[in-house]
């Protein structure tokens, strides 16, 4: 799908480190048969958002799975950002800067694509990149409804306990305030805003909203078991 901005590119950003400590090497766990990282390469692949897609990771065979799915790899990342405590900020301004020095590739926007969130489609990318545009956002992030709502949320004190949310004076859940789960599934953010505040969002962020069934992220080995229930399930009704 065409820009809405003429002459605007992203540069799409897949982390995937080998490491992982709830699911030993959850990156490549398999789901239906496809590896974890196949589905968030894929997705990148057909949203068409103009620009490159990279993956970014230490591992050479998840290297070699993004290779064989016609995905840019271009290097290994190195070990000191790739490590339990290394954070995502970091790993964009490494991915930015070797584009810059090895490629001349300066993109407008980097989107953020995190492959524990393998139900996150083409079209849910293409229309977040299409929104913030829209909008002339620096940031977007992706969320979802939520299922329990803060307003039933309570945290214990000395004597009983206090709300976490205030519920509204008139009953009902109806009257909740609308609220809403950052799912990790999309980020998007000029570059120029990344780098003035080495930030990927703030309170002004665009909210795109995914459904709860395209949200799924993949943390445990019951998130994992779970992704291929759905996945099966969804073969099934194609």
């Amino acid at each position: 799908m065409a820009s809405t901005v003429v002459g605007t590119k992203a540069l799409l950003i897949i982390p995937a480190r080998g490491g992982s400590k709830g699911i030993p090497k959850k990156n490549i766990a398999s789901i239906g048969g496809r590896s974890l990282i196949e589905f968030s390469i894929t997705a990148a692949l057909d949203a068409q958002v103009p620009g490159r897609v990279c993956l970014t990771t230490d591992d050479e065979e998840i290297r070699a799975i993004g290779l064989r799915h016609h995905v840019e790899a271009p290097f290994l990342r190195p070990a000191e950002l790739s490590q339990d405590n290394s954070g995502t900020i970091p790993v964009i301004s490494h991915a930015l800067r070797w584009y810059e020095e090895n490629e001349g590739f300066n993109p407008d926007h980097v989107v953020l694509l995190q492959p524990t969130c393998p139900f996150r489609s083409a079209q849910n990318i293409r229309e977040a990149y299409e929104l913030i545009l829209e909008k002339k956002s620096d940031c977007l992030i992706s969320v979802n409804e939520v299922v329990e709502h803060p307003c039933e949320y309570v945290m214990p004190e000395t004597e009983g306990f206090c709300y976490v949310m205030p519920p509204p004076e008139k009953p009902g859940r109806q009257n909740f305030p609308e609220v809403f789960f950052i799912n990790g599934a999309i980020y998007i953010t000029a570059v120029e805003y990344f780098r003035k505040t080495g930030r990927l969002f703030d309170e002004n962020a665009i909210l795109y909203v995914m459904k709860r069934s395209e949200s799924l992220d993949i943390d445990t080995p019951e998130d994992l078991d779970y992704a291929n229930w759905q996945y099966a399930r969804r073969q099934k009704e194609k």
